[in-house]
């Protein structure tokens, strides 16, 4: 997974549904198992368990990666062909009045990650994994780095958010001078960069 650039919690979640499956076949290796297991495993999760469409996909998804590329032992009949639909609904969409009143409950560092989620596009773990490096606050855009499929893109950065995170930004510079009038306010760096 990490070769093909996949994200921690991806990892982490594919580990999850492998775990699982094992203990649905009675702690059998995955390689003495096949179709006929993850077909029961799947219906077990619609059927019993009751998970929603995109879980029951995800679990789909983790199992054929396992057979695919862990144990290169593809899936002949993959549970793919059965895929949960998403049921079509008409989405709830706040008013700006709505979104206002959500932002007004929050406070601080939350609420500008909550502003930054909206108003830039961001998924979560981007809002707050962002760099001063990352926001272009003279040409109004955020690049976020190794988003979804490790692929960077470069996103609008709403006007009124450039003082709140200028102030932010101020904010973090001072405590980072007083961190290191006390000897830390370093951090580690990975291993191809530290040895630069």
């Amino acid at each position: 997974m990490r070769v093909r650039h996949f994200s921690a919690r991806t990892e982490q979640c594919y580990a999850r549904w492998i775990v699982r499956f094992v203990g649905f076949c009675r702690m059998r290796h995955p390689s003495e198992c096949g179709d006929d297991e993850v077909k029961a495993f799947v219906a077990h999760l619609a059927n019993e368990r009751r998970v929603s469409a995109s879980t029951q996909n995800q679990a789909i998804a983790a199992l054929v990666f396992l057979y695919r590329e862990v144990l290169r032992a593809p899936l002949a009949g993959t549970p793919g062909t059965s895929r949960a639909k998403r049921p079509v609904r008409v989405p709830n969409v706040l008013t700006a009045e709505d979104v206002a009143r959500v932002f007004d409950h929050l406070r601080d560092d939350v609420q500008l990650v909550a502003q930054l989620m909206y108003g830039a596009g961001l998924r979560l773990m981007e809002a707050v994994s962002i760099r001063i490096k990352d926001v272009g606050l003279d040409a109004g855009v955020v690049t976020v780095r190794g988003g979804t499929g490790d692929k960077d893109r470069r996103t609008v950065l709403p006007q009124r958010l450039i003082e709140p995170l200028l102030a932010r930004i101020h904010e973090a510079r001072l405590a980072h001078a007083r961190d290191r009038a006390r000897g830390g306010g370093y951090v580690a760096l990975p291993e191809a960069l530290r040895k630069l």
